[in-house]
């Protein structure tokens, strides 16, 4: 009886375009928030699949968005959209960390649809001054039974034999990593991963400069080293997003004006950064916090929306008519 009344539900607001949720609730921008773009997802994964999708499924996204109604905009469009007294309802597409299936995989699905998007680059990962972490520490982890690591000063091992608990300690230790660089240290000396296999699920320097000359292509900043900008402390919070402005602005050629928060919770940033955002020149500023985008969202403290391969029509129409955004506010 329920899943009938809850078929009924979304029948009804399918005829009805959303009303009244989407009046009450909706923005006039939803900016989506991706990663990677893949050909599968794989198998025998344990974390990581989540930041990525399909080839097939931003596709059907790209579609399903354009089926609703809503008009693809540039992140360079963003002010001028909100300013309009237009009825439309716009999207921006949006990924982080700058991976090379951004340009191999994403670039030609976009220009298949001629819609712009924006790539938020932290430099040490094109420079190769970092590398893909938390891939390499997911395949030490499906791999082994047993990890030895390194964590505050102490050496620890940790049995990890099923998958919930390989599922659980790639949690643990992801956040052992940004407490304690150390651990990270001894991981890879341990366990001594092939960097270069790492390092190039990134773009490179000569990669991004080609993919900033595109005319649907937006180079955005995702901070230097990509910390917890909010944890750090005043001058090295301010100088991770200054300085990769400046890096990038060498790298591209061109203009680098907006700016994405590394990990983008409340937990990550703050009034400091915010601050630190305008001072240092950038036009907006990405979290990661859920929602719509309004007349009046504060442009350097703009949320996004996150989907997944699972989420198909009716959990995006929860989020297109303002259901989930209805579900938040009453939850506070």
């Amino acid at each position: 009886m329920r899943s009938q009344l809850v078929t009924l539900f979304y029948r009804m607001l399918k005829l009805s375009r959303g009303w009244p949720f989407r009046s009450l609730y909706s923005g006039k921008v939803q900016i989506l928030m991706f990663h990677r773009v893949v050909a599968s997802k794989g198998e025998n994964r344990i974390d990581n699949d989540g930041i990525e999708i399909t080839e097939d499924y931003l596709d059907y996204l790209i579609r399903f968005y354009l089926k609703q109604g809503f008009s693809p905009l540039s992140i360079n469009d963003l002010q001028t959209a909100l300013n309009s007294k237009d009825k439309k309802r716009y999207v921006v597409f949006t990924f982080d960390d700058g991976y090379y299936d951004n340009y191999e995989k994403a670039l030609p699905i976009f220009e298949k649809y001629n819609i712009p998007f924006a790539v938020y680059i932290p430099t040490d990962l094109i420079s190769r001054k970092q590398f893909a972490w938390w891939y390499f520490i997911e395949d030490i982890i499906r791999d082994h039974s047993h990890l030895t690591y390194a964590y505050e000063g102490l050496e620890k091992t940790t049995g990890i034999e099923t998958k919930e608990q390989k599922a659980a300690f790639f949690m643990e230790l992801r956040k052992m990593i940004q407490k304690d660089p150390a651990t990270l240290a001894s991981l890879i000396e341990r366990y001594k991963p092939n960097m270069d296999s790492y390092h190039n699920l990134f773009l490179n320097p000569a990669q991004l400069a080609v993919l900033a000359q595109h005319p649907l292509v937006t180079i955005g900043s995702h901070s230097v080293s990509h910390p917890s900008l909010a944890n750090i402390s005043n001058e090295a919070s301010f100088n991770e997003i200054a300085l990769s402005k400046t890096e990038l602005e060498k790298m591209t050629g061109k203009k680098v004006k907006h700016f994405s928060y590394p990990f983008g919770t409340i937990n990550d940033v703050g009034a400091r950064e915010m601050d630190h955002a305008k001072k240092a020149g950038y036009l907006t500023a990405i979290t990661t916090s859920y929602g719509d985008i309004h007349a009046t969202t504060d442009l350097f403290n703009l949320p996004r929306i996150w989907t997944s391969e699972h989420n198909k029509e009716t959990e995006l129409l929860k989020s297109i008519f303002g259901i989930n955004a209805y579900a938040l506010r009453k939850a506070k």
